[in-house]
């Protein structure tokens, strides 16, 4: 029997007076309304007409339900406060929320591939909840964009192959399909909070699943399930400009595959996940971002992986042990830190960038061939002990006192590639960044037209045409310090050359390097001097200006 609210001052003793007609409208609507909203209604007439005549009311109220008048509805207030409002309708329980939606319950049909309607009873279906189509037989199913909420278990322990979720779809709850046959399931971008295993269970679901991350822009992203279906690798996208997801299928992701985001233009927020360990060749060749922020579970990165992209600065994580192969070659880079034990780094890892300075940790044990060739380095630390590689740090070119300089091939000591001061008497330092000239480019006397004399330090070798010393007009005296090295192209016109008004003399004509050979490679001091001598031909005579370096 239905029980009146038991405000004394509400129903005082009129509760008798109506109670025929109270059943009359319990017996009408208990097929439309449960009894909690028949006792809300109710409840709600005598707070509006606490002094009225209660039997004519719901005498007028069960006379309109009867004759079916649309203009007598329950009280909004009572659908409001009706959070579970339970209705069956055709194959499907459901409950009105808020009174404005509707939550399935149950499905209580027979069908096995069925297509979930997107409104009952004129209101949005909304949510499905938990266990409302679990073990149903079901092979496939359509779920409507108005659905935003599926509960833990909604479609487990049934036999659905492939799954498109809706793209209103912003929650799935914990094993929600898990016990099925997927082989395929689309899932939107809108997607947010996906539960455990939510499209299956560990040791249950294949290792071959396919699953897409489907945005309302039709970007897709593939992956295949791992670890025996304990986690997800990104394996392929149709466009990368979005985040890099976290959780896909309820399975952690942990991975992007070889050439995943290859040349796929604009990247998302260049954010790595702290739940990515690995990151294979090419992942990210040739993708377009400024930033780059590796998580800190990062365990390894791939050939290539980065190679080709914009990256301005970047951190290695700790957790990373290995650079390996061309990695970050031809980049944008200006720094790099290593927070961690680097032991390796790979042949062009960091090739062709605008890297300034660099400070290896104290662990690395060996550096590739051209690791960090074509940079802008005036700064380097090299750990004690490192094997490194050919080349490893030439092709750095930048200007410093007067002269554009180089590191070495290992880095350990200064090249000079050319003067670009303008100093009458050129001085060669011995050392430049506290590390020592050991070679001087014959750039560094072909291109200088201001000195009349320069001083070559201790132990330097001099590489290139030595001839390119006499090319200065107003080089007089050289100044050659202990153990310096000459070594000749074999090309040269030579430093002892005659400077002809007239004809030719090139059998005369003998390099300086060749001088200072004959010399014993003495540390001294040459001076120019010049001399007239005529040479008679049978057309007449030749005045010439003979040239001589002459050692003191």
């Amino acid at each position: 029997m239905l029980a009146f609210p038991t405000k004394e001052n509400t129903m005082t003793n009129k509760t008798n007076d109506i109670e025929e007609i109270k059943q009359a409208v319990l017996t009408f609507m208990k097929d439309i309304y449960p009894v909690d909203t028949v006792r809300n209604l109710v409840f709600d007439a005598y707070q509006k007409n606490p002094e009225s005549n209660k039997s004519e009311y719901w005498q007028l109220i069960l006379k309109n339900f009867q004759s079916q008048q649309e203009n007598v509805q329950p009280p909004q207030r009572c659908l409001k406060e009706c959070v579970k409002e339970e209705q069956q309708d055709k194959d499907y329980k459901t409950e009105i929320v808020n009174g404005n939606s509707i939550m399935i319950v149950e499905y209580i049909g027979k069908k096995s591939s069925i297509s979930i309607p997107s409104e009952i009873n004129g209101l949005p279906v909304k949510e499905i909840d938990r266990f409302a189509f679990d073990d149903k037989n079901l092979t496939s199913v359509i779920i409507p964009d108005t659905v935003e909420i599926i509960g833990e278990h909604a479609f487990s322990r049934n036999q659905i192959s492939n799954l498109k979720l809706p793209i209103s779809l912003v929650s799935v709850g914990e094993k929600a399909f898990s016990k099925n046959k997927l082989v395929s399931v689309c899932i939107p971008e809108t997607l947010t909070e996906i539960g455990k295993e939510a499209f299956g269970e560990a040791g249950v679901v294949t290792s071959d699943l396919w699953v897409i991350i489907e945005s309302k822009d039709d970007k897709n992203t593939e992956i295949t399930v791992v670890d025996d279906g304990k986690a997800a690798v990104i394996t392929g996208i149709k466009n990368a400009e979005r985040h890099i997801p976290t959780i896909i299928r309820g399975l952690p992701v942990i991975g992007i595959a070889e050439k995943a985001y290859a040349d796929k233009g604009g990247i998302f927020n260049g954010i790595i996940p702290d739940c990515i360990k690995f990151i294979g060749d090419s992942a990210f060749e040739k993708c377009s971002f400024k930033n780059l922020t590796l998580g800190s579970g990062l365990q390894s990165i791939g050939k290539r992986a980065f190679a080709g992209c914009s990256i301005k600065n970047l951190v290695i994580p700790k957790s990373v042990t290995k650079i390996e192969d061309e990695t970050f070659e031809g980049n944008s880079l200006e720094t790099v830190s290593f927070e961690g034990d680097i032991i390796s780094i790979g042949k062009k890892a960091f090739f062709g960038n605008n890297i300034v300075k660099i400070s290896l940790p104290d662990t690395v044990k060996s550096i590739g061939q051209e690791a960090f060739a074509k940079n802008k380095l005036t700064d380097i630390k090299i750990p004690p002990g490192a094997i490194i590689g050919k080349d490893s740090f030439n092709n750095n070119e930048t200007a410093e006192e007067d002269f554009l300089v180089k590191y070495s091939g290992n880095g350990k000591s200064i090249i000079i590639t050319k003067y670009i001061g303008k100093e009458s008497n050129l001085q060669i330092p011995s050392q430049i960044r506290g590390l020592p000239v050991v070679e001087i480019s014959w750039q560094v006397f072909f291109s200088n037209t201001y000195s009349k004399s320069v001083s070559i330090p201790d132990n330097v070798i001099i590489v290139g045409n030595s001839s390119s010393l006499n090319t200065s007009s107003k080089l007089t005296k050289i100044a050659i310090g202990k153990n310096v090295t000459i070594s000749e192209d074999g090309s040269g016109q030579g430093f002892n050359r005659m400077a002809q008004i007239h004809g030719s003399l090139q059998a005369d004509y003998i390099t300086f390097g060749k001088i200072y050979e004959k010399n014993g490679r003495r540390a001294g001091v040459f001076t120019l001097s010049t001399e007239k001598v005529s040479i008679k031909k049978q057309s007449g005579t030749l005045l010439m200006t003979k040239v001589l370096w002459n050692f003191k």
